[in-house]
């Protein structure tokens, strides 16, 4: 990591990775997730382009049972 990187805090990076999720499930395109993040003061350098598998949550899809 570079000096010139800032670090975030725990707690940081979690409401960053929210906010991405929560904006890019409302976006047209990935141009307008950007503008969106940066709108929000989000930097470039905690763009998260894909969440570890072991810290990824795990969702369930509804199950319908016929009758």
């Amino acid at each position: 990591m570079s000096e010139l990187e800032p670090t975030f805090t725990e707690t940081e990076t979690v409401t960053f990775r929210q906010a991405q999720r929560l904006v890019a499930g409302q976006s047209v395109d990935a141009g307008e997730c950007r503008l969106l993040l940066a709108m929000l003061g989000i930097p470039d350098s905690a763009m998260i382009s894909a969440v570890p598998a072991a810290s990824a949550p795990v969702i369930a899809a509804p199950v319908t049972l016929a009758s």
